[in-house]
């Protein structure tokens, strides 16, 4: 009697066997608990299946996500590639034009240079020696003849 008490799950010194004799009369046959525990089961595992649709759907709607992320960012690769070509370009432009304007300026130099030190005007043929202007003080510049200038104007 104690064991069977202890199948039901009550207590062997506190239970009646009026109380046994019901419990056995409640119960179920194996069929029925078999019935009981498949439906228990359906219940379950219906149960996780939704969990894991629920699942799949929430990945499915984060790898959309993820991949129209990747696209965009790739998308602004390819523009800011295309900025990276373009700014080459311009700089090596740029780099060519400095170069030609540093050259100018060299070639100016060595003209000022070159003029500062007393040496003829390119195009100019000949300084004045006339008496009248050999009165004229000494200076920087020089005295040319209209002729000569003419000719470096035109």
């Amino acid at each position: 009697m104690d064991s069977l008490a202890g199948f039901f799950g009550l207590k062997a010194e506190d239970t009646t066997e009026a109380e046994l004799h019901q419990k056995l009369t409640e119960a179920k046959t194996q069929v029925e608990l078999a019935e009981a525990a498949k439906t228990e089961g359906l219940a379950a595992a219906a149960k996780e299946v939704e969990g894991l649709k629920a699942d799949v759907a929430r990945l499915t709607a984060e790898l959309t996500a993820a991949t129209e992320t990747v696209t965009t960012a790739t998308a602004e690769v390819e523009t800011l590639k295309a900025d990276a070509v373009k700014l080459e370009s311009d700089l090596t432009a740029a780099n060519s034009a400095l170069a030609t304007k540093v050259k100018e300026a060299n070639t100016l130099a060595g003209e000022v240079a070159r003029l500062t030190a007393g040496a003829k005007p390119k195009g100019v043929e000949a300084v004045d020696t006339d008496d009248q202007l050999s009165k004229v003080p000494a200076g920087n510049g020089q005295m040319v003849k209209v002729k000569a200038f003419d000719e470096i104007l035109n």
